[in-house]
């Protein structure tokens, strides 16, 4: 045995009694361990407040709902900021029930201007956050002060109550508080119901000319709105696929106006109306394939048979329509998982992928034109397949079912039996009705005439539509 073995053997010596008491001291923290965790296993935990056994399961729940209603009780207060968790496109669209105990449900919130149903809305809007829900807010505060109508047109806005906004200067300092409370709080935004519509109506110039500079004033707060609510998707409302069909030739001219609004998640279709999803993809298919802008349909009303009758059929009685029902219950589409890819500048030619970008700057009538240009020139691929994996963001009710058009209740009052009634169109009942309701006709009422299931006047028309 040499000099170096020797040397080496304490050595190898003190490693092997070093594993061991490693070993050893392994053993017993295993041993504790075991012991701890059959000690507390033995022990039923109990909720000492009521008596009742709790899992671990209940407890988590408890403590989730404690931080939901800590999270309540500071969205009261509008000046405190709050980080919600919710994430827009991914956590649930908000629904909730009239009453409880009822299978009625509405989603979406309206904001009009009017302050007392303004701080509900908003506070409910703040709620749905703390719930790790998405609410669906819906903004109808325009000033009617310099709003022209085409005569064509004007009876879309004979039961709607005239606007709380007198000014520009008003409705500005509404979308500040409307933005001051809401930035944080993850939205679909829907803005303006009908008024896009309304301003692009081609069959009368005259009207379209006085409403260019009201037009202008409309887009640069959308503007302001898109970058004010960095958490939310901003959707302005384009009308319904009637009205899309009738200015088939003015659809650049439509689809150029909202590629002017940078940042823009998209637009909404067949809003408070009744045709059905295949129909509103089609023409929310045109306006995708020329701007890139994402889409989301009201589905409130389109799932009852007054759905399935022609576009003159619908026309004939647009207001608290019989047989009508909700559609697609609103939820999240395979759109929402994509980005907006926009349209890179005309003065320079790229094919850089380009995405959506917030700002409050509108894009000029000529850029906007160009950049669709620009997008219409892969338009034929586009226009022949489907978009809703594309572009549809979501379903949802902007029109919440059961609320009245006007015709045979109140503009807005919730009645039960307007889902899927059989009051038509026809006798004592007309389109355009007293708005008075103090001395509507007892025929009217659609508490008295329920639907028995099927529609006489569509079936009537079967053959006719073959």
């Amino acid at each position: 045995m040499d000099s170096k073995q020797l040397k080496s053997e304490p050595m190898e010596t003190m490693t092997k009694k070093q594993f061991l008491l490693i070993l050893v001291g392994f053993g017993f923290i295993l041993v504790i361990s075991l012991l701890v965790v059959f000690s507390i296993s033995s022990k039923a935990p109990s909720d000492e407040s009521d008596g009742k056994a709790t899992s671990y399961d209940t407890l988590y729940e408890t403590d989730k709902v404690d931080d939901v209603a800590k999270c309540l009780e500071k969205a009261k207060n509008f000046r405190i900021k709050i980080q919600f968790n919710a994430t827009i496109g991914r956590d649930l669209i908000a629904v909730k029930k009239r009453k409880t105990g009822d299978d009625l449900m509405y989603n979406s919130l309206w904001l009009n201007g009017n302050k007392s149903t303004d701080i509900k809305t908003l506070y409910q809007a703040r709620s749905y956050a703390c719930e790790k829900k998405i609410p669906v807010i819906v903004i109808r505060a325009r000033p009617d002060q310099g709003l022209a109508v085409s005569e064509r047109l004007k009876f879309w806005n004979y039961y709607k109550p005239t606007s709380a906004i007198k000014s520009w200067a008003l409705y500005d300092l509404k979308l500040q508080y409307y933005m001051k409370i809401l930035q944080e709080v993850p939205s679909i935004v829907v803005v303006e119901p009908d008024l896009f519509m309304l301003l692009n109506d081609g069959s009368d110039d005259s009207v379209m000319v006085k409403n260019q500079r009201y037009q202008e004033m409309f887009l640069e707060r959308v503007s302001k709105l898109i970058e004010g609510l960095p958490k939310s998707w901003v959707y302005l409302d384009v009308g319904n696929p009637i009205f899309l069909r009738e200015h088939m030739n003015e659809l650049n001219e439509l689809a150029a106006t909202l590629t002017r609004l940078q940042g823009l998640r998209g637009f909404v279709i067949n809003t408070q109306h009744f045709m059905k999803d295949e129909i509103s993809e089609f023409w929310a298919r045109k306006l995708f394939c020329r701007t890139g802008l994402h889409y989301i349909i009201d589905t409130s009303r389109n799932g009852g048979t007054f759905s399935d009758r022609n576009q003159n059929q619908i026309m004939s009685c647009p207001f608290d329509p019989p047989y009508i029902k909700p559609g697609a219950s609103p939820g999240w589409a395979w759109g929402s998982r994509n980005k907006v890819v926009a349209v890179g500048s005309i003065y320079y030619s790229t094919t850089t992928t380009h995405y959506q970008v917030r700002s409050q700057f509108l894009l000029s009538r000529t850029e906007a034109t160009g950049r669709m240009r620009k997008k219409a020139a892969s338009m034929k691929e586009c226009i022949d397949k489907p978009s809703r994996n594309d572009a549809q963001d979501a379903n949802v009710w902007v029109k919440n079912p059961g609320e009245s058009d006007g015709r045979l209740y109140n503009y807005g009052e919730f009645q039960p039996c307007l889902i899927d009634h059989a009051v038509t169109c026809t006798g004592s009942c007309q389109m355009i009705a007293p708005k008075d309701k103090k001395s509507k006709p007892k025929e009217c009422d659609c508490k008295q005439k329920k639907s028995s299931g099927s529609d006489e006047y569509s079936n009537a028309y079967d053959n006719y539509d073959n």
